[in-house]
């Protein structure tokens, strides 16, 4: 498990296994891309390493930034220790250059990708690769949301695991949900995204965000008061097709992300 986590081997990771979130909610031009996927890697850290956990993933991160690596790498933290690196890719193909620039990166560091995987070690229970793909058709974004890209660093992560055959009912329930915000001109959105390689499927994520939680679920009364008894029976019936339901909460963690520099 070691060796798999000191390389990050994209490619391995999705032969065997095969996200976060991407941005907090992604904006009106990325929406135009029906179907793009996430490449995931979830850390579940211990709660008594997570200072040393995070000082090394800043480590990690200047790595990639002394060498311009050209790919984003957005960290997600949960309330429960669990942290999703996340990188968007424009199709699939990418992963081949993912996993040779990775490679590149880790062989220039030399020593110091070494010292950093040392720091690393004994800071996490384990770790999983994955891949996940939005879904425009099942994501809800207002024309004028109530919070900028920036504000909304409080996430919150429904997964709703579907009973096996009922995927096409879901996506049509989850079309229903689209139109009820709406109508009712709901200014806070969400992403969906549905769970490819090394997620347990059928699973569809939704990602919803505020500035903090206070602010989160004070506005999600709001808006539940507006949408009324429909949402109620809505809820009622999207629950019916889910075999399970979890969700999470916490933080978009851009002190411990990698953006690369605009040429």
């Amino acid at each position: 498990m070691e060796a798999i986590m000191k390389n990050r081997s994209i490619l391995s990771l999705c032969m065997v296994l095969v996200m976060s979130l991407s941005t907090s909610i992604i904006s009106a031009q990325e929406e135009q891309k029906k179907s793009q996927p996430y490449l995931v890697y979830e850390d579940i850290v211990k709660p008594s390493m997570v200072m040393q956990y995070e000082e090394t993933t800043k480590e990690y991160m200047a790595l990639f930034a002394e060498q311009q690596y050209p790919y984003p790498m957005n960290v997600y933290s949960t309330d429960d220790f669990h942290y999703y690196i996340v990188t968007p890719l424009e199709n699939f193909t990418e992963l081949d250059s993912i996993y040779s620039l990775h490679s590149k990166v880790a062989s220039n560091a030399g020593d110091k990708w070494d010292a950093v995987w040392d720091k690393f070690a004994g800071t996490y229970h384990y770790d999983r690769g994955q891949i996940i793909i939005f879904s425009s058709t099942l994501s809800y974004i207002p024309e004028e949301p109530r919070l900028n890209l920036e504000e909304g660093n409080y996430m919150y992560w429904g997964f709703g695991y579907v009973e096996l055959g009922k995927e096409s009912e879901f996506s049509n329930i989850f079309k229903e949900w689209v139109d009820l915000y709406n109508r009712n001109n709901i200014t806070d959105g969400w992403n969906t995204f549905s769970g490819s390689f090394g997620t347990e499927q059928p699973v569809y994520i939704w990602i919803m965000n505020g500035k903090d939680p206070a602010d989160f679920w004070n506005q999600h009364k709001v808006n539940n008061e507006i949408l009324g008894e429909e949402a109620d029976i809505l809820w009622e019936k999207t629950l019916k097709v889910l075999r399970k339901y979890e969700y999470k909460t916490g933080w978009f963690r851009p002190e411990l992300s990698y953006t690369p520099k605009e040429e």
